[in-house]
C-alpha cells in the first residue's frame, strides 16, 4: 500500500494521524510522512485496534522513527498556540463546543480568573 501524496506542494510540513487501525491506519501514513520529511503527531486515543498488544507495539514502533506520539486535547491546545488572539476566542468555543466538549471546562476557568474581581 502506498499512501498518495496528499497534501504535497502545499508548503505545509507537519500531518496530524488517525485512524480506525492505529497499527495499520495510522502507523503506515505516520511513518510514511517521517520518510518524507514531514513532523508527524499520532493521535493516539482518536485511534483504536484489536488490542492493546498490537496498539503498543505500533506505538513503539511509530515512535522509534520519530512521530510524535500525542492525544486529540494536546494537539488541539498545539494547533490553537494562544487564546488571546483576537479570533482565538471564537475557534476554541467551537472546538471545545462541538469536538472536546469537556475541554470546556478549562477554557471558562481561565476566563473566569482573566475576569476583573471588582474590587
Amino acid at each position: 500500500m502506498r499512501p498518495r501524496r496528499r497534501g504535497a506542494g502545499t508548503g505545509r510540513d507537519q500531518l496530524i494521524a488517525a485512524g480506525i487501525l492505529t497499527d495499520v491506519c495510522v502507523a503506515l501514513v505516520a511513518m510514511s510522512g517521517i520518510a518524507r520529511g514531514n513532523q508527524v503527531h499520532a493521535v493516539l486515543d482518536a485511534s483504536g485496534t484489536w488490542n492493546d498488544l498490537a496498539s503498543q507495539a505500533a506505538a513503539l514502533r511509530m515512535q522509534a522513527t520519530g512521530v510524535t506520539l500525542n492525544s486529540s486535547v494536546a494537539v488541539s491546545a498545539e494547533l490553537l498556540h494562544d487564546w488571546r488572539e483576537q479570533g482565538d476566542a471564537e475557534t476554541v468555543g467551537t472546538l471545545t463546543g462541538h469536538a472536546l466538549p469537556f475541554y470546556g471546562s478549562l477554557v471558562s476557568f481561565v476566563a473566569c480568573r482573566a475576569q476583573p474581581t471588582g474590587v
